[in-house]
């Protein structure tokens, strides 16, 4: 068999995987600690993966790979030490499945064929289609109940099909910057984007929308320098660009800092911002509380960590909120120790230079492929107040983008 026979993907698999992207939401998809019925169909693709690539002989090379073996390592180690080693074996296995998941991904965009464009289209068909019914719920046109898609919480927040509303949000917040990524048409691609973006709206997933806001702020500003000085050398570009950065956004912490500070005061009863601002004085101190716990509970296990999904129970046991760390670096940290941390670094920066190298380069699949690098910028904040590592759409949206700037091609100004 030739390599170029090699290189292709069976058309099954790729069916599979644009009806993994399409039923991404579907069958209320748990995140961390749990499971659904999607899992089968990405236990299938990570399957498919571990046999081609013994086939071939050639593993999918990807940035994001040796942080997560770095992970699994730290994990593994801190975990055959700690008290838990039974839930260290299981969160490890899940590490090991996303990470299959997402080079699954990668492989099948980057091989010959149409898939790449059809899994991208597919992304935008299944997110716009699940969030219709949660407008529809919110509008009152349909009731909640019929769909499951509206869970009503005391602060009145849309779940989606999800489990929880930062879940939700996060797939939203990256679902929006996909549609702008891919839909070519200017007034279609402002259209779908919309869907997703008014569903973030209802579920007031601070992270989520501070991640959508940081997306448009770098899109805006990269816009604004590449037609302030379009002939301008790259070095002089690049340097303009983290210059307009950086004001920016100390502008925004000197300027939007005290208003953040005050908002919950000012707008609190205004039902408009009751889901964003309006619990952000709520939502940061309890963050702030089991943060605090955890460092002092299990900030003595710094250098191995006390093992994955260790620090659930222990904060269970000495406060009723106390149900995770709600944040991926200092679950990194705590649970995994120092590896873990510099693990979880590690794939932040990787992550990071592939995007900014997607941004500058032409990929026939996109229209944008700078909104698909901060697609993933977009997840930044949760990273902080949540544990959005073990949301399958990440790892998705991970094998998507490192397989887009697999093949990127740099623009015609580029190549004199």
């Amino acid at each position: 068999m030739t390599t170029a026979r090699k290189a292709e993907v069976p058309s099954l698999v790729g069916y599979l995987l644009v009806a993994t992207v399409i039923l991404l939401p579907a069958w209320g998809n748990r995140g961390p600690a749990s499971s659904s019925p999607v899992d089968v169909l990405l236990l299938s693709l990570a399957g498919w993966w571990c046999w081609d690539a013994v086939r071939r002989w050639s593993p999918t090379a990807a940035p994001y790979t040796l942080p997560v073996l770095l992970s699994l390592t730290a994990g593994a180690v801190a975990g055959a030490l700690g008290r838990y080693p039974g839930g260290a074996v299981i969160a490890l296995a899940q590490d090991a499945f996303l990470l299959l998941a997402a080079l699954a991904m990668t492989r099948i965009v980057t091989a010959p064929g149409p898939w790449a464009r059809r899994v991208a289209v597919g992304w935008v068909a299944g997110a716009v289609a699940w969030s219709l019914p949660v407008l529809a719920s919110a509008a009152g046109l349909v009731p909640a109940s019929a769909w499951g898609v509206l869970v009503t919480t005391s602060n009145q927040r849309a779940f989606g099909t999800f489990a929880n509303p930062n879940l939700a949000g996060s797939y939203y917040a990256v679902s929006f910057f996909v549609v702008l990524a891919v839909i070519r048409p200017w007034r279609l691609r402002v259209l779908l984007a919309a869907v997703p973006l008014a569903a973030l709206a209802l579920t007031g997933s601070l992270a989520a929308i501070a991640g959508t806001g940081l997306g448009l702020l770098v899109l805006a500003t990269r816009h604004v320098v590449r037609s302030l000085a379009p002939s301008a050398p790259r070095r002089a570009r690049t340097a303009v660009a983290l210059m307009v950065a950086g004001v920016t956004a100390l502008a925004g912490l000197t300027l939007g800092g005290p208003a953040l500070a005050s908002a919950p005061q000012q707008f609190g009863g205004d039902a408009a911002l009751h889901n964003s601002f309006g619990r952000l004085h709520r939502s940061d101190s309890s963050r702030f509380y089991l943060w605090s716990l955890g460092l002092n509970q299990l900030g003595g296990n710094l250098v191995v960590g006390v093992g994955p999904t260790a620090a659930s129970p222990t904060l269970r046991g000495i406060s009723d909120s106390g149900k995770s760390l709600h944040s991926d670096v200092l679950a990194s940290l705590l649970e995994r120790g120092l590896a873990g941390i510099v693990a979880l670094f590690l794939l932040i920066g990787g992550i990071a230079v592939a995007g900014w190298r997607l941004a500058k380069r032409t990929v026939p699949w996109l229209v944008a492929p700078a909104a698909l690098s901060v697609a993933a910028l977009s997840i930044v904040p949760g990273l902080l107040t949540h544990e959005v590592l073990h949301f399958r759409h990440v790892w998705l949206l991970l094998g998507l983008l490192i397989g887009a700037r697999a093949i990127a091609t740099p623009r015609p100004l580029e190549r004199t």
